[in-house]
């Protein structure tokens, strides 16, 4: 992977972090007004299966970082019709790949499925923190040159 994409897959992974935290702190305030308000009990398995829910969707949530970005770096090196049908592929896998985590980790009955699909949703809204996180961690750019155009320069 390139330095750039690298920095992105960076900028996404603090993205996902930001998320499950708040995630985890909403779904821990959101259960126990749940298990307040309808008389379930509020232990240590319902704490435990809202952490480990939030926690195993910002883990898969960042597989699907990682594997997209590699999918899509190697999809670059290929003809327009070898990229389209490897990005498909690479697509299909992930989300058999995920899908199946799911459902073994819900098998389990050791994490709350809600928590794991609010975990996941972490790479839909760390997509949209990356730029914002990208300013602040590298400060603003000049006008009219981002890392792709400047590594366009470097190339010629």
């Amino acid at each position: 992977m390139t330095k750039e994409v690298r920095q992105t897959v960076t900028e996404l992974t603090i993205g996902i972090v930001v998320h499950a935290v708040l995630a985890l702190v909403i779904a821990l305030v959101v259960g126990w007004f749940i298990c307040r308000s309808y008389s379930y009990s509020w232990g240590f398995r319902m704490v435990l299966s809202i952490i480990l829910g939030v926690i195993c969707g910002a883990a898969l949530a960042e597989f699907m970082a990682v594997h997209m970005a590699r999918s899509l770096d190697k999809a670059m090196d290929m003809d327009e019709r070898g990229a389209l049908n490897h990005t498909r592929k690479m697509y299909v896998i992930r989300t058999i790949i995920v899908l199946t985590a799911v459902v073994l980790l819900y098998a389990t009955g050791l994490v709350n499925i809600l928590c794991i699909l609010f975990g996941l949703f972490g790479l839909k809204s760390a997509a949209y923190m990356q730029p914002l996180i990208h300013r602040n961690l590298f400060g603003p750019e000049e006008e009219g040159v981002s890392p792709v155009n400047s590594a366009e320069e470097e190339g010629e």
